[in-house]
């Protein structure tokens, strides 16, 4: 997961953000919160990942926001 340290914003999950590990500015950071199957990262990741899962599950037809 990288993150941008400026706005908290969740760039990249996944793939995406397995290949900007190492090559990331100083205002971007990847993180690697899952180990072992495990959710193992700080709360704030934990939760900006759940939120990014969830935005993207529910795509742009969202008829409520359940992180609000």
């Amino acid at each position: 997961m990288a993150i941008s340290q400026v706005d908290k914003k969740v760039l990249a999950v996944g793939v995406e953000a397995k290949e900007m590990v190492g090559r990331t500015p100083d205002t971007i950071i990847a993180y690697r919160p899952m180990k072992d199957g495990v959710i193992a990262g700080l709360p704030r990741l934990t939760e900006a990942m759940l939120r990014y899962f969830i935005d993207k599950a529910l795509g742009r037809f969202s008829l409520f926001n359940p992180m609000s």
